[in-house]
């Protein structure tokens, strides 16, 4: 069974850029057995997007918070937040200095990496 990462995130304050969420998904897929959940490439629920987000949030094993200067300010992250706690959803705050490390680093790096962020609940 394929581990399934829900990524939550807000592009509000631009340090994290569309780019940047690709590349991450990109290279997760590079890891075997890891499917992501980012709503921006993968929700294609046009009758109900909301509705799809939170179906795949459920769905998820683990929930990766993408730290950015603003995901407090986004109404919707913390929705996201607040339902992945309801549901004791193993959630890991990523910074965006990590993202970076992850975005640059060989894969042998990166499956550690996605080892590390995928085991004991660090709440946010």
């Amino acid at each position: 069974m394929p581990l399934r990462i829900f990524i939550s995130y807000t592009q509000k304050d631009k340090s994290l850029t569309r780019e940047k969420l690709l590349d991450l998904k990109k290279q997760l897929l590079s890891v075997s057995d890891v499917e992501t959940y980012i709503d921006l490439f993968d929700n294609n629920n046009l009758a109900n997007p909301q509705g799809e987000v939170i179906e795949q949030l459920m769905r998820s094993n683990i929930v990766w918070i993408i730290n950015s200067n603003e995901i407090t300010q986004s109404e919707w992250a913390m929705k996201e937040i607040d339902l992945a706690r309801q549901k004791q959803k193993t959630t890991h705050l990523i910074s965006i200095d990590l993202l970076t490390r992850m975005l640059n680093a060989p894969i042998i790096e990166l499956i550690d990496l996605v080892v590390q962020y995928t085991q004991d609940n660090l709440d946010p």
